[in-house]
């Protein structure tokens, strides 16, 4: 089992040209998809960037180098009010893939940041032999605890747990030593961001890598 921790990169955001987008979904044309990608991140000199897999606009964070970041941050902070930055500055698209045997289980949806990974370490703390809602953005899913083992639900829009199934299980512990290993790799990252807005003369570096890593 593998926990990445990621942050999404849309290449429309990056593009300063009209390129058109693949007719067909990204399950179907994943190279397609990939190439749409990196065409439209290169337009930003991102050219180092890679996807966790083709079709995917989702960037393991411990493989975005000092370069990379710096053209990131400068992006995300383009039309920030450094004086409102509480109001303004929002946590990194995001959040948790877990992955099994190199298969998706669970990947971040729309609405989802990095500051996510609260949710996931409320599992570790959460009553057994109860359903509740882990928040990856929409649609969500459920887990509960029993015998040492974690359950998780299929994605849902439900907002009731009276007819959530079982999909898949890992253990307890297996989460635990991986999601304590998120949570330092996020810290690093925070501290790679400090130091960045450094070097970019920005001000309240560490207010901002705070916010930015959902700390805030």
């Amino acid at each position: 089992m593998e926990l990445i921790n990621t942050i999404e990169i849309s290449p429309s955001e990056y593009s300063s040209n009209d390129y058109k987008s693949p007719n067909s979904s990204s399950l179907e044309s994943k190279n397609e998809w990939y190439n749409y990608w990196k065409k439209c991140i290169n337009d930003s000199n991102l050219t180092e960037l890679e996807p966790i897999e083709k079709g995917s606009y989702f960037v393991d964070l411990n493989t975005i180098n000092d370069t990379s970041l710096k053209i990131i941050l400068l992006k995300a902070l383009k039309e920030i009010d450094i004086e409102n930055i509480d109001d303004e500055i929002l946590p990194f698209n995001g959040g948790i893939v877990l992955k099994i045997n190199d298969q998706k289980f669970i990947e971040p949806n729309c609405c989802c940041d990095i500051g996510n990974l609260a949710d996931w370490l409320d599992i570790l703390i959460a009553q057994k032999e109860e359903w509740h809602q882990l928040w990856i953005g929409h649609p969500w899913i459920y887990y509960k605890i029993a015998d040492d083992l974690i359950y998780f639900s299929d994605y849902t829009d439900e907002n009731d747990s009276l007819n959530i199934k079982e999909k898949f299980s890992i253990p307890r512990n297996v989460l635990g030593d991986k999601l304590k290993k998120i949570e330092q790799q996020r810290e690093e990252f925070r501290l790679k961001i400090e130091r960045n807005l450094i070097e970019l003369n920005i001000q309240q570096p560490d207010k901002i890598a705070n916010l930015l890593t959902g700390l805030n």
